[in-house]
């Protein structure tokens, strides 16, 4: 038999419908997302990264992606920049992905590391390459 439904909708009805109408408190919905405006990257902060590293290559990073998406490298900290932009263009944050792995002897382990500028979270990956026979 089908009837379009009604048989699921009376059911939820008798098992799931309050008649009775209670003081609910208010919802403070803040939707007024143009309060308060995005802090950019300054481009002087960019111009330290705009540099190359060989690990680019490595990565088949052609030189038109790395001018189009302007990747660029942080000699301090030894990583890969990309800047992230908005839909306006502003760079919200820069994304590093290690272009160098340090190994010391007593550890078998590589770092991957990915960082944000501009008050973004700094996150540590960490892998398990191996060990010495």
């Amino acid at each position: 038999m089908n009837d379009a439904g009604q048989r699921g909708v009376q059911w939820l009805f008798e098992n799931y419908a309050e008649l009775e109408q209670g003081e609910r408190p208010a919802l403070n919905l803040d939707l007024d997302r143009t309060t308060k405006p995005p802090e950019y990257v300054s481009e002087e902060t960019l111009e330290k990264f705009r540099y190359t590293h060989p690990y680019m290559k490595k990565r088949k990073l052609n030189w038109g992606i790395v001018d189009d998406f302007d990747v660029g490298f942080d000699a301090e900290t030894d990583c890969l920049t990309f800047p992230v932009k908005d839909m306006t263009g502003g760079v919200l944050f820069v994304q590093r992905r290690a272009a160098v792995f340090r190994q010391q002897p007593h550890q078998h382990l590589g770092h991957r590391k990915l960082c944000g500028l501009a008050g973004q979270i700094c996150l540590a990956h960490t892998a398990r390459l191996g060990r010495h026979a």
